[in-house]
């Protein structure tokens, strides 16, 4: 078996998600992503470790999605909606893949209603809110987005807790 590294730029905004989710002080690196999966002790089991993983994938890819949709915000408010809507469409792949990973956190549902509400997908979008309050019923974004029921230009709350509340608390 022959060892491969490569250098891979990365965005600054996707290096601050990444930075937030591992902790600011390390060095994010490929062997670094990789090392979080493949970490594991002895004690613990194999359906523990992979519970602890997915839940740290769905928060990267949350958080990365929740930077794609302020980017494509912040691209529809500068005229740009060729731009924004590739924003939108990637902060959806990356919910979607948390979804996946952690098919249960009501923060990642309520985010994907929020992205899919921007593209004007009403009812996907109303379906994302009610699977938050399923799976938090006291979800407070998920509620305030629920009750807007898919107006135009109606305010949105995206729930930006998670990796960037735990760096608040330290």
């Amino acid at each position: 078996v022959q060892e491969l590294k490569m250098r891979v730029a990365v965005p600054n905004d996707v290096l601050e998600v990444l930075q937030l989710c591992f902790g600011a002080d390390e060095l994010v690196t490929i062997e670094s992503i990789v090392d979080l999966k493949s970490t594991t002790s002895s004690a613990s089991p194999a359906s523990k470790i992979e519970a602890m993983t997915a839940q740290r994938s769905a928060t990267i890819r949350n958080n990365l999605g929740v930077a794609l949709y302020d980017s494509g915000v912040q691209k529809q408010e500068q005229g740009k909606n060729e731009g924004a809507a590739r924003c939108f469409e990637a902060a959806q792949a990356q919910l979607e893949h948390a979804i996946t990973a952690h098919h249960d956190d009501a923060r990642t549902l309520n985010n994907l209603g929020v992205v899919k509400l921007t593209q004007g997908m009403v009812d996907e979008a109303k379906t994302c809110f009610d699977d938050a309050l399923k799976a938090d019923p006291d979800h407070k974004e998920a509620t305030f987005n629920n009750s807007q029921g898919g107006k135009e230009g109606t305010t949105l709350l995206l729930d930006r807790t998670g990796a960037a509340g735990a760096v608040e608390d330290s």
